[in-house]
């Protein structure tokens, strides 16, 4: 799982409250999500995108699933796409994700396939868990590096009414 790269889970070292600045960059993702599906950046163009990096190890990540699932639900308009981010087998993710039932698309991703825009990183070190928010315009507009929790689902949904 470590294959020799820095890791932090966010949490552990006390860097909740981090929050990156946004980035002009527009980037490019499309992933094969676990059911066999197709998630796209540029398909989802004109709606909000939240891209969360978690792992199935990383428990501050299963923390914050169900939140952001009722999330999801809540507003319909909003995408969500989980991206882990270990060397985990296909079929121990689907029964992961199986038995923790989401209400958005779960992809694995490789670290060279992530555009640089949205790389799992924090000062360098690859951190977990790790939240992008991607605007209808395809910019990134936020990035928060440790658990999601109410606050920030809140910035979140103050957002969704700003023009980009």
């Amino acid at each position: 799982m470590w294959h020799g790269s820095k890791w932090i889970c966010a949490v552990v070292v006390g860097v909740t409250a981090a929050s990156a600045t946004a980035t002009a960059a527009t980037p490019t993702l499309t992933v094969r999500t676990v059911d066999g599906q197709l998630f796209s950046l540029r398909a989802e163009r004109g709606h909000w995108v939240v891209v969360n990096y978690w792992a199935t190890w990383c428990e501050a990540c299963r923390e914050e699933m169900p939140m952001l699932s009722a999330f999801a639900a809540a507003h319909p308009s909003v995408r969500v796409v989980g991206l882990t981010y270990e060397d985990i087998a296909s079929a121990a993710l689907k029964k992961f994700v199986a038995d923790h039932p989401l209400g958005f698309p779960v992809a694995r991703v490789d670290e060279k396939a992530v555009p640089a825009a949205l790389k799992p990183t924090f000062l360098g070190i690859h951190a977990l868990p790790l939240t992008y928010v991607v605007a209808p315009n395809g910019a990134v507009a936020k990035r928060w590096v440790g658990e999601l929790d109410r606050a920030k689902l809140q910035t979140l949904a103050g957002m969704l009414s700003r023009q980009y």
